[in-house]
C-alpha cells in the first residue's frame, strides 16, 4: 500500500498530490455542509432560509480587509518555508495574531455602531442577531488566520479539522439547537459560531509546534508583503463583490425569492466543492515555485482543466436532473430548479476566474484585476438601477454573463497565453 501511495504521489506532483489530499478532506466537510444546508431549507421558514446566505455574503464583504492580509500571509509563509526561515516565519504568523486581536475589537465596535442599519438591510427582526453578528465578525478574523497557517505551511492533512470536523459538529449543533430546540435562524447561527470557536482552537493546539520557538525579523519579506497587500485588496474586494453581491441585491429586492435563491445556490455551487482544492494547494505552491525561479506552466493547465470540466458536468447534471432533486428536497423550492445548472455553471467559471488570479498573485502580476473590476462594476450599477423591475433570472443571467466577459477579458488580452509561456 505505501508504495501504490508513493507512486501515486510521483505521478500526480505536488499540485495533484495536495490537491488530492485536500480534496478528500474537503469532501467530507462539504457532505456535512450540504446536509446542513438541506436541513435549514426543511424546517425553516423560507424567509428565514434565504437570510443564511446574506448574513454570510455581508461578513464576506466586511471582511475583505481581512481576508486580504491572510492571503498575503499565505504567500508569505509559503515563501519563507520554502526558504527554509522558520524563525522569520513564526514571527509573521506572531505578527498577524496580534493583527486578528486587534480586528476582534474593532468589529466589536462597529457591529454594535451600525446594528439598527444591519439589521434592517438584512431584515432580520430581533436585536438578539447583534451578538450572533459581532461574533461572526470576530471569527471572521481567526477562520482565515488559521487557514493561513495550514495554507501557507501546506499541512494539508489538518485540513481535516476545519473541513471535517467543524463542519459535521456545525450539522449535529443545528440539529439540537434548530430541530430539538426550535432556535429557527437564531440557532443556525449560534451552531455555526460554536463550530467556528472551536476549530479556530484545536487548530492551534495542533499547530503550537510549528507557530512556537525562536522568532526573528523579517524585512525583505516585509518589503514582498507591502507591494502586495494593495492588489490583494482591490483583487478580494472585485472578488468579494463578483461572488456575494446578487445574494444581498436579491435579499433586499427581491425578498420574497430569497428563500428560493438560497436553494438554487445551495445546490449551484456544487461546483465551487470540487474546484476550491485545487485553488487551496495552488496559491502557496505556485508563490514557493516563482520564489525559486521555477515554471508555474504545469501547474496552471492543470487546475484550469480540472476547473473547466467539473464545471460542464455539474452543470450538465444539473440541467438534466435539478427538477427531481429539487422535488426530492422541498417542493417549494421545484419552481427554481431550473435555475440552479445556470448558477452552477456560473459558479464553475467563478472558479476558474479564481484560478487564472491565484497564479498571477504568486508570479506578482497584477493587471488582470482590472479585467474583473470593469465588468464587476457594470454589473452592479446595472442591478441596481433595474432594482425596481427585475426578475430573478434576470440577476441569475446577469452574474453569469459578467464572469463570461471577465474570461473572455483574460482570453483577449492574451493573459492566458502569458502565462503558458513564463
Amino acid at each position: 500500500m505505501k508504495n501504490i501511495i508513493l507512486k501515486l504521489k510521483s505521478k500526480l506532483g505536488p499540485l495533484g498530490w495536495g490537491a488530492l489530499i485536500v480534496f478528500i478532506i474537503s469532501r467530507c466537510g462539504d457532505i456535512a455542509n450540504l446536509i446542513s444546508r438541506l436541513f435549514l431549507g426543511r424546517v425553516l421558514k423560507s424567509v428565514d432560509f434565504g437570510a443564511i446566505e446574506p448574513v454570510i455574503s455581508t461578513l464576506a464583504i466586511l471582511a475583505i480587509p481581512t481576508v486580504a492580509i491572510f492571503q498575503v500571509g499565505v504567500k508569505s509563509i509559503s515563501r519563507l518555508k520554502e526558504a527554509g526561515n522558520d524563525d522569520k516565519r513564526r514571527a509573521l504568523i506572531a505578527d498577524l495574531a496580534k493583527v486578528a486581536v486587534m480586528g476582534s475589537v474593532v468589529s466589536i465596535l462597529v457591529v454594535m455602531a451600525l446594528s439598527s442599519f444591519i439589521l434592517e438591510r438584512l431584515h432580520l427582526d430581533s436585536k438578539i442577531y447583534i451578538p450572533i453578528i459581532a461574533a461572526l465578525f470576530v471569527i471572521a478574523w481567526w477562520s482565515p488566520l488559521t487557514q493561513a497557517v495550514i495554507q501557507g505551511g501546506r499541512h494539508y492533512k489538518l485540513m481535516s479539522v476545519p473541513s471535517v470536523f467543524s463542519p459535521f459538529l456545525m450539522l449535529i449543533l443545528m440539529l439540537v439547537f434548530v430541530g430539538a430546540f426550535g432556535w429557527g435562524l437564531p440557532g443556525a447561527m449560534f451552531a455555526r459560531i460554536i463550530a467556528a470557536s472551536l476549530t479556530v482552537f484545536l487548530v492551534f493546539i495542533l499547530l503550537r509546534s510549528a507557530i512556537t520557538g525562536p522568532k526573528s525579523a523579517y524585512p525583505d519579506e516585509m518589503k514582498v508583503i507591502k507591494r502586495t497587500i494593495l492588489p490583494m485588496f482591490v483583487y478580494l474586494a472585485v472578488f468579494t463583490v463578483l461572488m456575494h453581491f446578487d445574494r444581498l441585491f436579491v435579499r433586499n429586492f427581491l425578498l420574497e425569492d430569497s428563500g428560493g435563491y438560497g436553494a438554487v445556490i445551495a445546490l449551484g455551487m456544487i461546483p465551487s466543492y470540487f474546484v476550491a482544492p485545487l485553488v487551496f494547494v495552488m496559491f502557496p505552491l505556485a508563490a514557493a515555485e516563482h520564489a525559486g525561479g521555477r515554471d508555474l506552466r504545469k501547474f496552471f493547465e492543470q487546475a484550469v482543466g480540472a476547473g473547466i470540466l467539473v464545471t460542464v458536468v455539474c452543470a450538465v447534471g444539473f440541467w438534466l436532473f435539478g427538477e427531481s432533486v429539487v422535488a426530492a428536497w422541498n417542493k417549494g423550492f421545484v419552481p427554481y430548479a431550473n435555475y440552479i445548472w445556470i448558477y452552477a455553471l456560473s459558479g464553475g467559471l467563478l472558479a476558474v476566474i479564481r484560478i487564472v488570479a491565484m497564479v498571477e498573485i504568486a508570479r506578482h502580476s497584477y493587471g488582470f484585476i482590472w479585467l474583473m473590476a470593469i465588468p464587476s462594476v457594470v454589473m452592479v450599477i446595472v442591478m441596481y438601477i433595474r432594482r425596481t423591475n427585475i426578475e430573478l433570472l434576470d440577476v441569475i443571467l446577469l452574474v453569469l454573463i459578467t464572469r463570461v466577459v471577465i474570461l473572455a477579458g483574460f482570453s483577449v488580452v492574451g493573459l492566458i497565453n502569458r502565462i503558458k509561456g513564463f
